[in-house]
């Protein structure tokens, strides 16, 4: 069982986990004897990092974590969604990779205390599953983000503020900056898969139209299709998932691998394409990690927040509300005009400075 996309366990997670967070923080279950000022003397520390998030958000992570793996002290492990193993499997700078599941909790919990774990890093802002899961295991100091009004902060040595109005990459690298990290490394390489689409396709424009929620997924890109096929010579090679949008257009220069690619495959798409066009969702820092040309159409997502350095182009809809989401889930409304007022001529036009 998922926790993301289930609105069952969203709920219960906004509810009773405010509730079970507050008890694991006032009954104290946290030891607060560690002292990080001699962190650097110890021959060996274990830490647990918690990143059941969305996978964006453990791309995001990376570059922070392959600069902990050089401290030669340090050993690191990883509670990570199933969804995203082997983004984390592929990477090797972890002792042990741990598989969060729902009908497992308890069994996980004992496993991860056998553990004993110096420190324990959240790195999710707002899920209060991931603040109980770090209330419950023993650790010497905890650390996660204080998320306003999301009440998830209490079981916690020490709770980093997590500001909405910051690039999302420097949120995190308030989690880690009490580590000697001597350097990060923001262009760090994903690993991919030894096949070469560009050899088999020739050029292409991979298009991701799923973003894992309906109220930003903008729902022009069959259109998009239509015209790029008329108008240009390139393939297109669609990805994602058909249960997220469905393309229903059969054409000899369209490759559709929705449904039929791994997250290896998937970044080697991105790699080898000329061009990514997306919403806000994981794949688009696949394609600033590969340094592939990126269009994004954001909609609701704050692009102050979740963006990467890179060639890309944003396009915006410009409209007073927008952006909206900070969380991933603070939708304000479901009518989507801020997808909807991004028209197919601003997205190709886009296009066109990528390809002409």
């Amino acid at each position: 069982m998922k926790f993301h996309g289930n609105n069952i366990l969203k709920v219960l997670d906004k509810t009773l986990g405010r509730l079970i967070v507050l008890v694991i923080g006032s009954l104290n279950l946290k030891k607060n004897n560690f002292n990080l000022n001699e962190l650097t003397k110890r021959k060996k520390c274990k830490i647990l990092i918690i990143s059941i998030n969305v996978m964006g958000d453990s791309l995001l992570l990376l570059p922070i974590i392959n600069g902990l793996s050089k401290l030669e002290f340090i050993e690191i492990s990883i509670l990570s969604a199933p969804e995203n193993f082997e983004i984390f499997k592929n990477w090797g700078m972890f002792k042990k990779i741990f598989i969060f599941k729902i009908k497992k909790f308890v069994s996980l919990i004992w496993k991860l205390n056998t553990e004993q774990f110096d420190i324990i890093i959240d790195t999710c802002q707002w899920i209060r599953l991931s603040s109980i899961i770090s209330g419950l295991l023993k650790a010497n100091f905890k650390i996660g983000f204080k998320s306003e009004k999301q009440y998830r902060h209490y079981v916690y040595d020490l709770a980093i503020p997590h500001i909405n109005s910051n690039w999302e990459f420097f949120n995190y690298l308030k989690l880690f900056a009490f580590l000697p990290i001597e350097k990060i490394n923001i262009n760090t390489e994903l690993k991919g898969i030894d096949k070469n689409y560009k050899k088999k396709w020739g050029k292409y424009i991979l298009i991701h139209p799923g973003a894992g929620n309906v109220r930003k997924s903008w729902n022009k890109y069959e259109n998009l299709i239509k015209i790029i096929i008329e108008k240009t010579n390139f393939n297109i090679v669609l990805t994602g998932k058909r249960s997220e949008f469905e393309i229903s257009i059969k054409h000899k220069r369209l490759i559709n691998m929705q449904d039929k690619t791994d997250l290896l495959n998937l970044n080697q798409l991105v790699k080898d394409a000329d061009v990514l066009i997306c919403g806000n969702t994981g794949i688009m820092y696949m394609a600033l990690f590969n340094k592939t040309k990126l269009i994004t159409i954001p909609g609701p997502v704050s692009t102050t927040q979740w963006f990467w350095p890179g060639e890309q182009i944003e396009i915006l809809s410009n409209i007073d509300c927008s952006p909206c989401v900070f969380f991933g889930f603070d939708y304000k409304c479901d009518k989507k005009i801020c997808l909807d007022n991004v028209s197919v001529t601003a997205v190709f036009s886009a296009l066109k400075e990528y390809i002409e």
